[in-house]
């Protein structure tokens, strides 16, 4: 029997997906939002966001504080 895989999150959007993902036309993403978050180059011509920046964008838009992450217990190799 073949087995059923989880579908691949994905951890980038384009410009449309990130504009429906915030909640704005693409225009207005690319003009008022994209400014304030990095792009990742993945190819010439072609730009993606991460997920993880979009969410954080959100966040710092409603006011939510993002928390830095603890101890990994890795430190003490370092």
């Amino acid at each position: 029997m073949g087995e059923t895989l989880a579908p691949v999150q994905k951890r980038t959007m384009n410009v449309k997906e990130a504009a429906e993902y915030i909640g704005v036309s693409p225009t207005n993403f690319r003009m008022n939002i994209a400014p304030s978050i990095t792009p990742v180059r993945v190819s010439p011509g072609r730009i993606v966001y991460l997920l993880q920046d979009l969410d954080a964008y959100l966040d710092r838009l409603s006011g939510k504080t993002v928390q830095a992450s603890g101890p990994t217990g890795w430190e003490q190799f370092t």
